[in-house]
This record gives C-alpha cells, structure tokens and sequence, in this order.
C-alpha cells in the first residue's frame, strides 16, 4: 500500500502509553482485509451553510482487489444512533449500476462485481449526510463564531468518513469544502479549487499526493470565520494557509488556539513568498 497523508478534518496530535502487562499488550484487533487496497479517496463535503450540524457529503472510493476470488469490500462508517446522530447513507452506486446499501453495524458491505479480477480498480460513490457524533466538530469558537475541525486520530474517521479507518491503511485523497464564503478552509495538502458559487457560498478544494507525509487518508481540515484565524500557534494567520501544505503539518499543529486576526484574503492564498 502506498504511504500518504491523513485525509479530512482532523488536528491534533494524540500521544498514547499502554501501561499492561500480559501477552495482550497492544493487541490490534480491527477486522483486517488482505483482499483490498484502499487506493484513492474524494470527498465532498457541504457543511455550516445552515445554522444546522448536519453535513451533506459524497465520497468516491476507489479500491483494488489484490486477493482472486475477493467478492466484498466494507468501509468503516458510522450508523445513525437513538440521539439522532450518525451517517445515513443515500445512495451507492459503481460503474453506472445502483449497488444496494447495506449499512449495519457502523460498517458499509459494498458487493465487488462478478468477474472482477485481482489487480482491478474498482470505484464506489457514496452519498450521504448526518450529524457527526465525533471526529468532525462543529461548535462555537470562544468568539462565538461557528466552526468545524476534525479530530479523526486514530479511529473516528468513520464517524464521518467511508473509509477503511486504520492507520495501517494509506491512500491518496482529495477533499472539496463547500461552505459559507465568509469562512476560511484550511486542509491537508495543495489547493487546487477556489470557486464563488451563487447564494454567497464558495468550493475549496485540496488535494494531497502521496509523497506528502504518511499517516493515513484521513481528510484533515479547519473552518474558521474570516477574522478568526488560529493565529496564536502560528504568529499571524495567514502563515496556517501556506503552512498547511507542508507534509504532516495539521498533524503536528495540535488543537487549534483561537483568537482575533487578519485573515488572508482569497488572493493572498498562492505559493509562499
């Protein structure tokens, strides 16, 4: 599998220390799929156009088969629970066909076609929408502006995200934000989109390669009202719009420190000087 960057909406960097005694010490137990290979991850992601925590998002997934015979492929994501939270999952469909959506257990089985062979690409749209119950927050800065940042380390990208939610597992990825325009985005990676769209929203979006670091596809990203740049980290805020890019960086900022700021505007937001 191929090394690559932590994928969505996610900061902060989390320290674990096992302190147990006994041959269990550590024991992974997350159902493996040695017939699969994650390969490439796209994200569209629609949310804080409305004063509601609810997101609107579709996800194409691209896996390899690398076992022969292989006939299922399933994702970690969340199911909706009794307080009203969780994905619920709209539509799937691959290669023009519907595929029927089974979604139980906090995982998505999505059947292989007949007659796919190893070493074949095989490429699912995901359409969905709910109130993340974790891994992406959306409250209040201490200025009580709206805001959303991810915290998918290490397992609750599946709070938000379909995909196989193990570090082990490395992709490629790419994640489109659209949003209000008067929010700043910030994510993994190169920005590749900046687009105005009509009833004063706008489309981001990032894209990150494989070489850029290596803890997973996991989607990072930060929305901040403009004004409201996490400055306090950084010095001044429009260095978080450059710095972003470098390898690893949202990983390595830590939660995101909040206080008033110049934000940058849209045209400031190219290669570093």
């Amino acid at each position: 599998m191929r090394a690559y960057g932590r994928a969505v909406a996610a900061m902060g960097a989390v320290a674990v220390v096992a302190l147990a005694t006994g041959s269990n010490l550590g024991a992974d137990t997350y159902p493996r799929q040695p017939g699969i290979d994650a390969r490439h991850y796209a994200v569209r992601l629609t949310l804080l156009t409305s004063d509601s925590n609810e997101i609107r998002c579709e996800a194409t997934v691209t896996l390899r088969i690398v076992t022969p015979g292989t006939r299922e492929a399933v994702l970690d994501l969340t199911s909706t629970t009794q307080d009203g939270k969780g994905m619920t999952v709209t539509s799937i469909t691959s290669e023009g066909r519907t595929v029927p959506i089974d979604h139980r257990g906090n995982r998505l089985h999505l059947p292989l076609p007949a007659g796919a062979t190893a070493g074949q690409d095989v490429t699912f749209t995901i359409a969905y929408h709910g109130v993340p119950g974790n891994g992406l927050r959306l409250l209040n800065n201490i200025h009580g502006d709206r805001t959303a940042f991810s915290e998918n380390w290490y397992n609750r990208a599946r709070q938000w995200l379909p995909m196989i939610d193990h570090p082990a597992d490395k992709a490629t990825g790419e994640l489109i934000v659209t949003t209000k325009a008067d929010y700043q985005v910030v994510s993994n990676g190169v920005i590749v989109e900046q687009l105005d769209l009509p009833g004063g929203l706008r489309r981001e979006g990032w894209k990150r390669r494989p070489e850029q670091d290596g803890q997973g596809a996991r989607a990072e990203v930060l929305l901040e009202a403009r004004g409201a740049l996490p400055v306090d980290r950084l010095g001044k805020s429009r260095e978080i719009v450059h710095r972003a890019r470098e390898p690893g960086i949202m990983a390595r900022l830590g939660s995101p420190w909040i206080s008033r700021g110049s934000a940058p505007p849209v045209a400031d937001r190219g290669r570093p000087k």
